[in-house]
């Protein structure tokens, strides 16, 4: 019977699943909690993967299983790396092989016809990850919220209530988003916002959420909101270029466009596209993180597509 693929990308609000054949025949898709360590705690993220494991695999009873990829957020890092090697192999009793591999080396894959070129994200958070056909890989962002996330979601929404209090002191533009943020939150004064933005159970998602809105003022002519939204173009640009510049060659000039803000925003999607599409093969595909594992998984079984080396 031919050997199934598994393929999980593990995020920070839900994990997905998918399971293909050695061809790229889909056979199942399903989605559990978040294996997100830093979310949820190490020992609710390996369960969490486990129940999504059990109750997918029980589809599958007697199928050998050709390979395993499972990607999530600092899975570049080899303490972590070690942390879930360990989860699988005990799961798996050494009989399959996992690669492990950052979330996004899976939006990487998934997105372009061929796992090396380059990919930029922007969704809660902001990274971009090129990886050459030699399978060397380079990164640029992905410091975080307290160090950078630029041009993300989280980014867009901070600055943007940033700039409405600014403003209401006089120390800039005049704007409607310190309106919008008083309606979003049902706040009686602006300045209440600071003690909810500064919450120590408040949560990035949470922000992020409000940066539909800013995209939407901007449309609108606000003209601080124009300024924040271009300000998030110039830095996922600078985030492409840094990429390129560093990757050795040889991969071809393919540049996957992934997350939230880069999938569905109305402003910064047709402007970016602009900017970029003149230099680059652009890709945008539904769903890339798992599939990308999906095919990781696959191409794990039968050479080398794990990150061999990585550079900052």
């Amino acid at each position: 019977m031919e050997k199934i693929y598994i393929g999980i990308d593990g995020g920070g609000t839900r994990t997905r699943l998918g399971i293909m054949t050695r061809d790229r025949t889909i056979l199942h898709q399903s989605q559990g909690k978040s294996s997100n360590i830093y979310a949820v705690g190490e020992a609710q993220a390996k369960d969490n993967v486990k129940v999504l494991l059990d109750q997918s695999l029980a589809l599958f009873k007697g199928r050998a299983i050709g390979g395993l990829c499972f990607g999530s957020a600092g899975l570049g890092r080899e303490e972590e790396r070690q942390t879930w090697q360990s989860f699988f192999d005990g799961y798996f009793e050494n009989t399959v092989q996992a690669v492990l591999v950052s979330d996004a080396l899976l939006q990487l894959a998934g997105n372009l016809p061929q796992p090396s070129g380059v990919c930029v994200i922007s969704g809660t958070g902001s990274i971009c990850i090129g990886r050459n056909s030699e399978g060397t890989v380079v990164r640029s962002g992905g410091f975080g919220s307290v160090l950078g996330d630029e041009g993300s979601g989280w980014w867009i929404a901070k600055e943007a209530i940033r700039r409405s209090l600014t403003s209401a002191e006089g120390r800039d533009l005049p704007t409607g988003l310190g309106g919008a943020i008083q309606a979003w939150l049902g706040l009686t004064r602006l300045e209440e916002v600071i003690g909810w933005a500064n919450a120590k159970e408040r949560t990035k998602d949470q922000v992020a959420s409000f940066a539909p809105q800013v995209s939407q003022a901007a449309l609108e002519g606000d003209r601080v909101a124009i300024h924040i939204m271009d300000e998030a173009i110039e830095h996922l640009v600078a985030l492409v270029k840094a990429t390129a510049q560093r990757l050795p060659p040889s991969w071809p000039h393919h540049l996957g466009l992934s997350g939230g803000v880069l999938e569905r925003d109305q402003y910064i999607v047709p402007r970016i596209i602009q900017r970029l599409s003149s230099r680059w093969m652009l890709f945008n595909t539904d769903d890339a993180a798992v599939k990308g594992a999906m095919v990781m998984a696959v191409e794990g079984g039968h050479s080398k597509v794990a990150e061999n080396s990585s550079s900052r």
